[in-house]
């Protein structure tokens, strides 16, 4: 029997069209414009992305809060909504945003937490005075 390619060996597997297989995209602060080395060093030792945005998002909705009425713009300019969200407000889209976001973030900590429970429940079963000195280790 021959080893050799056939006419139908284009439709045998492995088989990628353009533009299909695997993708994979790479966020690191090396994509973006500046100078790599610092976003890189900013992103690892001060915030990452996602806590710089926080910030941000934070800062932004406390900024509206303090001027009382941010749907009614800030000075001379008028925040009117326009496009196919024209009836939810920029801080409205934002602050729902920020509480789905700490809502992922509270079942984190819920799962975290369970999963601690369970690991100290088992130490307790196999060795109790272990369990004691690690719950003792995170008393405070």
């Amino acid at each position: 029997m021959s080893r050799s390619p056939t006419w139908f060996s284009w439709f045998t597997f492995p088989f990628y069209a353009p533009l299909s297989g695997p993708v994979s995209q790479d966020i690191s602060p090396h994509l973006y414009q500046g100078v790599p080395e610092i976003e890189a060093e900013v992103t690892q030792e001060v915030a990452s992305f996602g806590r710089q945005l926080g910030i941000i998002s934070e800062a932004v909705l406390e900024v509206a809060k303090r001027l009382g009425h941010p749907a009614q713009g800030v000075g001379d300019i008028p925040m009117i909504p326009s496009g196919p969200d024209a009836e939810q407000s920029a801080l409205a889209k934002l602050q729902a945003i920020v509480d789905e976001i700490d809502g992922i973030k509270a079942r984190h900590r819920e799962a975290i937490a369970h999963d601690a429970e369970r690991a100290l429940a088992r130490l307790h079963k196999l060795d109790a005075s272990q369990a004691k000195a690690v719950a003792a280790k995170f008393r405070a």
